[in-house]
């Protein structure tokens, strides 16, 4: 009785285990797919935020990232499949394989873990093409390293392919085209063959045993060490139909079938349009898989369909930062614009929908007012809510579109914005400049701007250090005079004791206003940074995964400890459910020790409707240790016996959270926030409303 009993209460326990939240997920950005493969009812997509099996008949499909399966990486640029079955997938961290349900990971192995191409030689022996650092093949039990360039050997591979003799060709990136024959190896370049460029792109194998291959200048093929231009346009992919038809892709859309009289016939598939064209698989009956910038496109010479592929709304897999504003959104600055997430739908804002282009977004911030502020290669974005608009040199005094950062001065809401051309304050008004001419700033490259509660202005410049701006005085911090490197700025961050963490080239420096503490246990990797967490405890980003200090030891989380979709952590931030999120290379990480919740947030307005804004009353104003709330206009209303209260900062972090007895005046004690302006948000029954006050 005693076995059934404990038996029962595993089954109940395990049953619970199954019903919780998970620690970890993931968003992905997939529309980007880079390889094809078929087998039999399935297609193998490798993307940019993944792997994804695609059934060709229905259209249904299964995702696998490193979050949800033994993917070492979601970065994925090529794949192969073995007769057996097992499937082979290269990233830009590794290789992957995947047999029945067993997923194994190889990254020492290789000479280099970022991998560009995968093929299956005659013999079953495994290819695959690094970055820099030549090729590796593996036989099953043995890998072999070939990365020796005095003995002919590729080093960064963009291509292989087998001919029907096993002979293996690689296609380099600035060193031609490369051999593998009977163990010996022949690199054709500009210098010893009739090669017009040494830069290669994708290549095929023609039935009549020639490679044809893409360059710069055009397409090309090569039969019997003979080299011969077949056409001038310079498509992005090529392929071979099952008629040894030969058709090109390219990068600003559509894709061509070349004839053998040299002619082009380009068949008009509206939904390639804009869509940059990245593979193309000609599956066994004949129909034509693309792969594209934005999802997949199926084509069968007579209709076409697109699939999309994307697993969340994020426009790019690249993740530089991540901002949660005070109605808790989830901003992402990505390689490809911006996305906003409100828990249930995502809102995308790309170059491509703005007169200006841009792509990269580096830093977002919001002002007293609500309006979140973006740092872009296209300009300055404002979005009020409702548009977003960009400032740049054509519209503002801003002397180019490349803005490297924006923060708000908490005291007075003006906007700093740094760029390679100095530094530009903006009050919603009126513009003033700070450049090497009209102020003791040492250089006009501006990597980096954070502001202290106080309203002192830090700047981190590309060569000529740090420099301290109290709105009257400079003052600068260089090597020559603070005793540690601090030359080359990639990253300034202030905490709840305004202490100043540095990101140089070379370490995370600490500075509480005496003294510089150089911290060599963290990693300093280029757009890492500091990031307050909950209570003390701070979160430091870099190329080696995300750490955790609460004060007294650090936590290491990276891709194989956690849930983290890459090691290369740009940002991080908190919501107001103990939710963090983590920017990284290869998408969104989000995590949670009791479980992830990603629903929208108490304080969104799909929770909280935005009701007009009534009148109430905050004294003193500003404040020293507590504030009176004064609301004269409500009346009590039945059952309602409490009034919740939230404080945020200006970068939208709920800071404090409190429940409070009804009635028509509140007092809240503001003793332990740090100077700066604040937004008290209150909700009683079904009214709602804020305002803002003053810590000193």
């Amino acid at each position: 009785m005693k076995s059934n009993f404990i038996l029962f209460f595993l089954l109940l326990l395990h049953a619970g285990i199954l019903a919780q939240e998970p620690k970890w997920i993931s968003f992905t950005a997939s529309h980007v797919v880079n390889d094809i493969k078929e087998e039999r009812d399935f297609l193998w997509l490798a993307t940019t935020g993944g792997v994804i099996k695609l059934n060709k008949e229905s259209g249904e499909q299964e995702h696998f990232t490193s979050t949800n399966s033994g993917l070492c990486d979601n970065r994925v640029k090529s794949v192969a499949i073995e007769e057996s079955g097992k499937k082979w997938f290269a990233t830009s961290n590794g290789v992957t394989s995947l047999d029945d349900s067993n997923w194994r990971v190889y990254i020492d192995e290789l000479p280099d873990e970022n991998v560009n191409s995968i093929a299956i030689d005659k013999q079953g022996n495994k290819w695959f093409g690094t970055q820099s650092n030549g090729s590796v093949m593996f036989n099953d039990s043995q890998w072999t390293i070939y990365n020796d360039e005095t003995k002919g050997h590729p080093s960064t591979i963009t291509d292989i392919v087998v001919d029907d003799e096993n002979t293996i060709w690689f296609a380099t990136f600035g060193k031609g085209i490369s051999k593998f024959e009977n163990n010996q190896w022949t690199l054709f370049n500009t210098t010893n063959s009739e090669l017009s460029s040494n830069w290669v792109y994708d290549l095929i194998v023609n039935e009549d045993k020639s490679v044809w291959f893409n360059l710069y200048t055009g397409v090309y093929k090569i039969d019997q060490d003979v080299f011969t231009m077949i056409s001038s346009d310079t498509p992005k992919c090529l392929a071979v139909d099952l008629n040894g038809n030969k058709w090109f892709g390219f990068r600003n859309g559509g894709i061509c079938k070349y004839s053998d009289n040299g002619n082009l016939i380009y068949p008009y598939i509206p939904e390639l349009s804009n869509k940059e064209v990245k593979t193309i698989e000609i599956v066994d009956n004949g129909d034509f898989w693309i792969g594209t910038n934005d999802g997949v496109v199926y084509y069968n010479q007579s209709s076409s369909k697109h699939y999309n592929t994307a697993t969340s709304g994020l426009p790019d897999s690249g993740i530089y930062d991540i901002y949660i504003d005070a109605d808790g959104n989830k901003w992402f600055g990505t390689n490809n614009g911006a996305a906003r997430f409100d828990g249930t739908e995502w809102i995308n804002f790309t170059g491509k929908d703005f007169d200006v282009h841009f792509t990269q977004v580096k830093s977002i911030t919001s002002d007293l007012d609500g309006n979140v502020w973006l740092a872009t290669n296209g300009g300055l974005g404002m979005f009020n809510g409702e548009t977003l608009s960009m400032l740049n040199h054509k519209n503002s005094p801003l002397p180019n579109t490349i803005i490297s950062d924006v923060d708000v001065d908490p005291t007075n809401g003006d906007i700093w914005i740094t760029s390679s051309e100095g530094v530009f304050r903006f009050n919603g008004a009126n513009w003033n400049s700070v450049t090497t001419d009209n102020s003791e700033i040492p250089l006009n490259g501006v990597s980096s701007v954070a502001i202290e509660a106080s309203g002192v202005k830090w700047f981190g410049t590309g060569g000529s250090g740090i420099v301290r701006y109290d709105n009257s005085n400079w003052e600068i911090f260089n090597s020559d005079n603070s005793g540690v490197d601090i030359d080359y700025i990639n990253a300034i961050s202030i905490d709840k004791e305004q202490k100043k963490w540095i990101y140089t080239n070379q370490y995370v420096i600490e500075y509480n206003d005496m003294t510089w503490t150089i911290h060599t246990h963290l990693d300093y990797r280029w757009r890492g940074e500091m990031h307050m967490g909950n209570g003390n405890d701070k979160w430091f980003t870099g190329g080696l995964g995300l750490t955790k200090f609460t004060g007294t030891y650090y936590q290491h989380y990276t891709m194989d400890n956690s849930g983290l979709p890459a090691n290369w952590c740009f940002s991080f931030a908190i919501d107001e459910k103990g939710n963090k999120w983590v920017a990284t290379v290869g998408g969104v990480g989000v995590y949670n020790e009791e479980g992830v919740d990603i629903s929208s947030t108490p304080t969104s307005h799909s929770v909280i409707p935005s009701l007009p804004v009534q009148e109430i009353r905050i004294s003193p104003n500003p404040a020293v240790s507590s504030i009176n709330i004064n609301a004269h206009s409500w009346q009590r209303q039945k059952n309602e016996t409490d009034i919740d209260i939230h404080v945020y900062d200006v970068a939208g972090n709920n800071i404090k959270h409190v429940i409070l007895p009804y009635s028509n005046q509140a007092s809240l004690d503001i003793d332990d926030l740090t100077p700066g302006i604040y937004i008290v948000k209150i909700k009683y029954g079904d009214k709602y409303e804020q305002a803002k006050f003053i810590k000193k």
